[in-house]
């Protein structure tokens, strides 16, 4: 009867009960698929692109060619004064240049001097010779609409990157949470059947009332864990939940036979992270094209310090079919312009504003460079003494689990007691559950390095 009892004690003990056999097992890439097609955040980080490409789509309409004309006539007491007809076509150039070719038609007595009677023909070129010579405000709204556009990328990497890292840590939390409510089920179970055991032996006479006592109240100690346990691992997969999204927009619930794969929770990478660049780091870029931008600025705003000087010339005929035949010094129209403000007060203000926002995103730069570095030896370092302990709670473990072994076995001989052998299992069960615990923080701390390096893939 006896060796009956401890054949049935051992195998009831150390046994484990396949819980997810009938349950479908859901991997982190697999969370991060379904992410990656429908969270709210992930779609609001392509339009940003989405609004940058806009952005340059309408800028690049600054060098668009235009098609203009004007009308004007004056006609008093039946007298007709002018009459004139123009329609000219404008091309804009890179280099700040407008090229015009069009016609015009004037009539009347009192033309103004600078029309010609009749109609004729012009192609010209108008271009500034000092300010705006080098770039203009059309040409900086391209180049600093094309920085955007760059700069939007990394913006949509630094969101995306915070939003994995969460997905992740909100994951393997659930993970955390499973592993235990699965560990208290078993514990709960082997608990019960060594009650029914002890109540058994208790009925052969061959234990006392006390040790059917023991046996009960540490049966509902692990009941009452098992019952947090399952609360905390809805609640973590509800929150888990909240990342998931179908393809209609609405929210994705996970279903009820779906589990975490905890396998997955115990594989990670022992070694150090490889070399990586730091300037190719989201927040770096981002910085980079910011400073480009402003330096485009700052360029247009010292172009606008220098006097206003432009240039017109064109040359003149009744028809375009007659340019080929026509010297250009007999037929042409030619003008300059000059304009410079006394003080620049105004010019020179913006160009020193745009100097200091140059140097302050300078240091903003070299700050944040610095706070990378620091946080990715940091949380390396973190790290790496989570796998240590990890390594050390394994075999701190194995001990515990000795230990209950050998408890058990001098229970079933009659040496020991209830007592004795519920604290040796309440001792590897603590174990158990900070190995579970490091697991977690370890699998988290690793996806915090790569969030501290701006990888999120």
């Amino acid at each position: 009867m006896k060796l009956v009892f401890r054949l049935l004690f051992f195998f009831c003990f150390f046994a484990s009960k396949p819980f997810w056999a009938q349950s479908k097992v859901i991997s982190l890439n697999q969370i991060f698929k379904r992410v990656s097609e429908n969270h709210p955040s992930f779609r609001l980080a392509n339009l940003e692109i989405d609004k940058a490409e806009a952005y340059l789509f309408s800028q690049r309409g600054g060098f668009d060619p235009s098609f203009q004309g004007d009308y004007n006539t004056k006609n008093f007491e039946n007298k007709l004064y002018y009459q004139n007809t123009e329609a000219f076509l404008k091309i804009p150039t890179w280099i700040g240049a407008d090229i015009k070719a069009g016609y015009e038609n004037n009539n009347g007595k009192q033309l103004p001097n600078d029309l010609t009677q009749g109609s004729s023909t012009f192609i010209g070129i108008e271009m500034p010779l000092l300010k705006d010579f080098l770039i203009d405000k059309r040409r900086a709204s391209l180049q600093m609409a094309k920085l955007y556009k760059t700069q939007s990328n990394e913006t949509r990497t630094l969101m995306l990157n915070d939003l994995y890292l969460q997905v992740a840590s909100d994951y393997y939390n659930w993970c955390r949470n499973y592993w235990i409510l699965i560990l208290y089920k078993q514990f709960s179970e082997n608990a019960n059947v060594r009650l029914q055991l002890v109540k058994n032996q208790f009925t052969a006479g061959d234990r006392a009332m006390i040790d059917t006592v023991e046996a009960y109240i540490q049966w509902q100690n692990f009941e009452l864990d098992r019952l947090e346990a399952q609360q905390n691992e809805w609640f973590a997969k509800q929150m888990l939940s909240l990342h998931l999204w179908n393809d209609d927009g609405f929210p994705y619930e996970l279903q009820e036979n779906a589990i975490p794969d905890t396998l997955e929770v115990q594989k990670f990478d022992k070694h150090i992270l490889g070399n990586w660049n730091i300037e190719e780091h989201p927040s770096v870029k981002f910085y980079n094209y910011k400073m480009d931008a402003q330096a485009v600025q700052l360029k247009l705003n010292r172009q606008q310090i220098l006097p206003q000087l432009n240039l017109g010339a064109s040359f003149l005929q009744r028809s375009f079919n007659q340019m080929e035949n026509t010297p250009i010094a007999e037929n042409y129209k030619f003008g300059i312009s000059f304009k410079a403000p006394l003080g620049m007060r105004e010019a020179r203000g913006k160009t020193l504003l745009s100097k200091l926002e140059l140097n302050e995103t300078n240091w903003f730069l070299k700050y944040k460079k610095w706070e990378i570095e620091t946080k990715v030896k940091t949380i390396d370092r973190e790290y790496q003494l989570y796998v240590k302990m990890l390594e050390n709670v394994q075999l701190l473990n194995l001990n515990y689990f000795k230990m209950l072994n050998n408890e058990s076995l001098l229970l079933t001989q009659g040496e020991s007691n209830i007592f004795l052998v519920n604290n040796r299992e309440n001792k590897w069960l603590e174990g158990r559950i900070k190995a579970i615990d490091l697991y977690t923080k370890t699998q988290i701390t690793h996806r915090k390095r790569l969030w501290a390096q701006g990888r999120y893939e």
